[in-house]
């Protein structure tokens, strides 16, 4: 029973992975780079190629 407590109080403990803005690129800009699709990506590095 104390064993099973001590875990819980552990597993309590984990912190959340949050996202942050790094240097040069804003959070919303991050945001929306995760979110869009893989073909618009494909376009993007097809055009930055070029």
């Amino acid at each position: 029973d104390m064993h099973a407590e001590a875990v819980k109080k552990r597993r309590r403990t984990t912190k959340k992975s949050y996202s942050r803005s790094i240097v040069g690129a804003t959070l919303e800009v991050i945001q929306k780079k995760r979110t869009e699709k893989a073909e618009v990506r494909d376009a993007a590095r097809e055009a930055a190629l070029r």
